[in-house]
């Protein structure tokens, strides 16, 4: 509970007393530098991250070319080790490295009109068609305007009419499975979900009070926008690299030999025949530095994350508990920098909590396309279940330590102490 009775404070910092209340107060001005040794392992990491994904982009060199003519070629790069490597006798199937070669067989993959030749991903369609992302991005933005005034007018009977859509779903669902088993489940499940919101009603209309609350506390703040779109900024240049890189990735090839051998059998006489293909192959280090990359991705945008949120708690609380001294959104900007470390802390527990969850959720096709599908597929609900609470527990209590650490300018530990011991009070 963030209140602070009969403790005497100023606006520099906040008090905690024993039993583990805090002053209602935004530590924003006494801010000192915490979890220090965090920070530089996350500057140690991110540089990595920019180091590996920069080589990355450097060796990538496209597999092919076009010519003038629209034929897809072997790109220059490749054509000297690729003309080695058939010398030998490779195996000129069609998709080959030795087929590709022979310039008078080569295919033209562009058809129609298109504007691309067959060897292109999807962020070059992207590219090619830019109003697939304005379209995207304009329909985002709408959705998050409505959806913000329908919780500033309307936030009870938006909350109750997505409680009664979660139950009609599942008997839409129900009603249409051929299996009696099935149609049981499903209304099973929608008469628990009609328990379940009956018996937490004063939670699920306290919950929309604080979502009215929310977009009050919105309006009444703009620069939590102006906070929003820095972090926002770090999101796209982050993503973009990242992409980038990723994509990048698939361009890093070498020319290889494939083998293949054949044994037979003559009038009792064994005999192997062996012949070769060449075709492109990744080296052993791609998948190394792309996995790095992928948890170094997640790791940074859980960290944006938690700046956002650490943005939001200075301003939002600090006009809540003592408008008559808030910050402006540079100082909750700069803030970040001395909360760094408690940041990193935390996003890095959020992270692993986040990939434990992936872990355990991840494969379930596996559990249940096989013969044993009636053991693995409950094993795998479980599973998921048991990764979900554990990642949306985790995920909680360091945003309600992040926040905690906002009001108190303690170390993430010294943090997390105070929610435990708010919490422990709250659930006796």
């Amino acid at each position: 509970m963030i209140t602070s009775p009969g403790s005497k404070h100023d606006y520099r910092g906040t008090t905690t007393s024993n039993n583990g209340t805090v002053g209602p107060i935004v530590n924003f001005q006494d801010r000192k530098f915490t979890d220090v040794s965090f920070a530089v392992i996350y500057v140690l990491s991110y540089i990595a991250f920019l180091a590996t994904g920069g080589y990355v982009w450097s060796q990538a060199h496209p597999r092919h070319s076009t010519d003038s003519n629209g034929i897809r070629t072997i790109n220059e790069y490749y054509k000297e080790d690729a003309a080695k490597c058939c010398d030998g006798g490779g195996d000129v199937m069609d998709y080959s490295i030795c087929f590709d070669l022979n310039d008078g067989n080569n295919r033209r993959l562009q058809a129609g009109n298109s504007k691309f030749n067959g060897d292109e991903g999807i962020f070059d369609a992207f590219l090619e068609a830019p109003e697939i992302i304005i379209g995207l991005l304009s329909v985002t933005i709408a959705s998050a305007i409505v959806w913000i005034l329908l919780i500033r007018f309307f936030s009870k009977p938006v909350v109750i009419l997505t409680e009664v859509a979660k139950v009609a779903i599942l008997i839409t669902v129900g009603v249409q499975q051929d299996s009696t088993g099935a149609i049981v489940i499903f209304l099973l499940g929608a008469v628990g979900l009609i328990a379940y919101d009956y018996w937490t009603r004063k939670q699920i209309l306290f919950a929309a009070d604080m979502m009215k609350y929310s977009t009050i506390a919105m309006k009444a703040n703009p620069s939590i926008l102006i906070g929003s779109l820095f972090v926002k900024l770090l999101f796209v240049l982050n993503a973009l690299f990242f992409v980038t890189c990723f994509a990048k990735s698939f361009d890093v090839a070498e020319v290889v030999k494939n083998e293949s051998c054949l044994t037979t059998f003559d009038n009792g006489v064994e005999t192997e025949i062996c012949d070769y293909s060449c075709d492109f192959g990744y080296p052993g280090y791609v998948f190394g530095i792309a996995t790095y990359l992928s948890i170094s991705y997640l790791w940074t945008i859980i960290f944006l994350s938690q700046m956002r949120l650490s943005i939001i708690a200075t301003i939002v609380g600090s006009w809540h508990f003592h408008p008559s001294n808030q910050p402006g959104v540079l100082i909750a900007i700069m803030n970040v920098g001395k909360s760094f470390g408690t940041l990193s802390v935390s996003s890095l527990i959020a992270t692993i909590a986040e990939k434990i969850n992936r872990l355990l959720s991840g494969g379930g096709w596996k559990m249940w396309l096989n013969p044993f599908c009636c053991v693995t597929a409950p094993v795998n609900l479980l599973l998921c279940l048991i990764g979900n609470c554990f990642k949306t527990i985790i995920q909680m209590l360091t945003k309600f330590a992040l926040i905690l650490h906002v009001f108190t300018g303690k170390s993430f530990l010294g943090s997390a102490k105070l929610v435990f011991k708010i919490m422990s009070r709250h659930f006796k």
